[in-house]
């Protein structure tokens, strides 16, 4: 991804005129769906093998349209589709980065509070980032370790 312009990302501005800017002249959407590639494919389960787990892919589908957002007209044409598939590990590092983010920016305003504390929330973030053993946890990656996952997709 390419940084932001100078224009929405000034540090001085307000989150809430850095949001709408970033919001203004767009032209391409997305949405993300569950792809379960085992079954798209039409292939059947062996016995022995991971769980469901590493079926669960996710298909992002973008659309460009000619004309920026927001606008007059009620339609806009699409130029252009395209479809990206992301494997369980790809999904893992794009939420552990998201999470990153988000307690960098805890962090953050944490260091504007007088008493220098934390609030409910980011201990509440901070906890579920510890207790990795949720849905599975380390586990659930175990055959992508040890190149399964690679001879198997």
């Amino acid at each position: 991804e390419k940084p932001a312009p100078e224009w929405i990302a000034h540090p001085d501005l307000p989150p809430n005129v850095k949001s709408a800017r970033e919001n203004n002249g767009v032209d391409t959407f997305y949405y993300t769906r569950p792809y379960n590639k085992r079954k798209q494919s039409g292939l059947k389960k062996t016995p022995g093998q991971a769980g469901e787990f590493l079926d669960l892919w996710v298909e992002t589908k973008y659309i460009r349209v000619g004309q920026n957002f927001p606008n007059t007209r009620r339609r806009a044409a699409v130029v252009e589709k395209k479809n990206v598939y992301k494997n369980p590990i790809e999904m893992a590092l794009a939420s552990m980065l998201a999470k990153n983010a988000e307690l960098e920016k805890k962090i953050a305003e944490m260091e504007l509070l007088r008493d220098g504390g934390a609030d409910q929330s980011y201990t509440m973030t901070l906890n579920g980032v510890v207790d990795a053993a949720v849905n599975g946890g380390v586990e659930n990656y175990r055959t992508m370790i040890n190149g399964k996952f690679r001879e198997e997709n």
